[in-house]
């Protein structure tokens, strides 16, 4: 079992938060920004579309039953780049 906890800055256009893994089995997401942050799952991230990520804290995480183990994006639509922190479980392949 791998565990990565990070810090991803997001910009203004599609940044990858997490690349896809098929042996992911948790993961979260928190928007340690000002700013709300729309993810992408599978596809490049679009402002005000998607999921979004509250600012100063919102959330997204997934436990094994749900799993989705594609890639996942994210984008804002304010200026410079803001902090998503992240927590990644998986398997070794």
């Amino acid at each position: 079992m791998t565990t990565i906890n990070k810090g991803v800055d997001i910009g203004t256009t599609s940044t990858v938060i997490l690349d896809a893994n098929t042996s992911r089995y948790y993961f979260a997401i928190i928007n340690d920004s000002d700013t709300d942050i729309y993810l992408a799952l599978g596809a490049d991230a679009v402002a005000h579309q998607g999921i979004r990520l509250n600012a100063h804290g919102g959330s997204f995480e997934l436990v094994s039953r749900d799993m989705y183990r594609f890639a996942i994006n994210g984008i804002h639509a304010g200026s410079g780049t803001k902090r998503v922190t992240v927590v990644d479980d998986y398997l070794y392949a």
